[in-house]
C-alpha cells in the first residue's frame, strides 16, 4: 500500500516537473511578427448649419502579431501610436482655431491609442461572436481614456503587406472636451465624430514574443 501511494506521489510529481519545463517551451514558441507602415485618418462631423470634414497627417504606425505556436493562427495584435493634435486640420482656419481650443493642444498635445483586451500588456481582442468584426482601441485625449469599438471594415494580407480600412464613432462628451460653439450659441458642433482609417503595413522581419518592443 506505501509502496502504491509512493509510486502515486513519485509520478504526480514527475508531471508535475514535465509541465513546469514545457511551459517556457510554450511560450517561447509563440512568434511575433512585426508591421509597419502607416494609417491615413479622415473624420466628419456636423454642426447647426453643415456638416465638415476633416484629415490626420498620415501616422506612422508599428503593429505586433503573436502567432499560436501550434496552430499559426494570431493569437493577439499589439500597436500602440500617438498623433499630434496640432496637425489635425478641416481647412478652415477659425474652425481649426475652435478646434485646438477643444483640445487644448498647448497642455495636451498629442492623442494616445493602444489596443486593448484582458492582458495588460495590451492585445486587439475581437468582440463576441455577435459581433466579430469589431475590436477595442483604448484612445486617450486629454487625461481620459475612453475604450473605443472600431470596425474592421476589410482586412486583407499578401506576401507580407497587410491592409485594413477601419471606422469608429466617438463622442467628444465621453472624453470631457467642450463642444465648439458661437458667441451666441447659435451654431453648436454635434457629439458625434466618425473616423474612418485606412492602414497599410509591410511585414518586417520575424522575433520572439518576448523580446517585441512593444510593452
Amino acid at each position: 500500500m506505501n509502496l502504491l501511494i509512493f509510486t502515486k506521489k513519485h509520478a504526480l510529481l514527475s508531471l508535475v516537473m514535465l509541465i513546469a519545463q514545457c511551459l517556457p517551451a510554450i511560450a517561447q514558441g509563440q512568434i511575433t511578427q512585426s508591421y509597419q507602415g502607416k494609417a491615413m485618418i479622415g473624420f466628419s462631423g456636423t454642426s447647426t448649419l453643415h456638416d465638415f470634414g476633416g484629415r490626420i497627417p498620415d501616422l506612422p504606425i508599428r503593429v505586433e502579431r503573436i502567432d499560436d505556436p501550434r496552430s499559426g493562427n494570431p493569437m493577439r495584435w499589439k500597436m500602440e501610436a500617438s498623433l499630434e493634435v496640432a496637425g489635425m486640420t478641416t481647412d478652415h482656419a477659425k474652425r481649426d482655431a475652435r478646434m485646438m481650443e477643444m483640445f487644448r493642444v498647448t497642455d495636451f498635445p498629442r492623442i494616445h491609442l493602444r489596443t486593448l483586451d484582458a492582458d495588460p500588456s495590451g492585445g486587439l481582442q475581437i468582440m463576441p461572436e455577435s459581433d466579430p468584426e469589431r475590436v477595442l482601441l483604448g484612445i486617450r485625449i486629454l487625461d481620459q481614456e475612453v475604450i473605443v469599438p472600431v470596425r474592421i471594415v476589410s482586412i486583407s494580407e499578401q506576401a507580407g503587406h497587410l491592409e485594413m480600412v477601419m471606422e469608429a464613432e466617438l463622442s467628444l462628451k465621453a472624453f470631457g472636451l467642450m463642444r465648439p460653439q458661437t458667441a451666441l450659441g447659435l451654431i453648436k458642433v454635434g457629439d458625434s465624430v466618425k473616423v474612418r482609417a485606412q492602414v497599410v503595413l509591410d511585414a518586417m522581419s520575424e522575433v520572439k514574443a518576448d523580446q517585441s518592443p512593444i510593452k
